[in-house]
């Protein structure tokens, strides 16, 4: 299996869990596409912050980082987003990446939920509508 079909089998679970985030708290973007051949499986936005969710460890943190630009390009706050990795077994991680988390997707909400908050309702909804806006993700470089 290479890595697009490792990518899109993984998609789908962690897209189930996911929906286990209060919708209160919490939105998601699926599948987001970041121009140049480049896309971000999750987008998750929470009282704690922005959150990555993908399967590849090595695109995981510059990922982020064109998230966390485009994002504060469209809403004129500076915006971190965090990299995190969804991986089958603890072991399939062979090099842990710098700054980047790696986690099995069934302990995603529980890890998200134990984050601290650093952002009100206010505030991750207007990233959401940000980051609902194709022009956000529009590749200009």
């Amino acid at each position: 299996m290479d890595r697009a079909e490792q990518a899109g089998s993984s998609t789908r679970p962690v897209e189930a869990v996911l929906e286990g985030l209060d919708p209160e708290c919490w939105r998601v973007l699926h599948d987001v596409d970041l121009g140049r051949g480049s896309r971000v499986e999750h987008v998750v936005f929470g009282p704690p912050g922005v959150f990555t969710i993908g399967s590849a460890p090595r695109e995981s943190g510059a990922q982020a980082r064109v998230v966390a630009e485009r994002l504060s390009a469209a809403t004129g706050c500076s915006v971190r987003a965090f990299p995190l990795v969804v991986i089958d077994e603890i072991g399939d991680l062979a090099t842990p990446r710098s700054g980047v988390y790696s986690l099995r997707a069934e302990d995603l909400v529980a890890y998200l939920g134990s984050m601290a908050p650093h952002t009100n309702a206010e505030a991750v909804c207007a990233l959401y509508r940000a980051a609902q806006m194709t022009s956000t993700w529009s590749d200009s470089t």
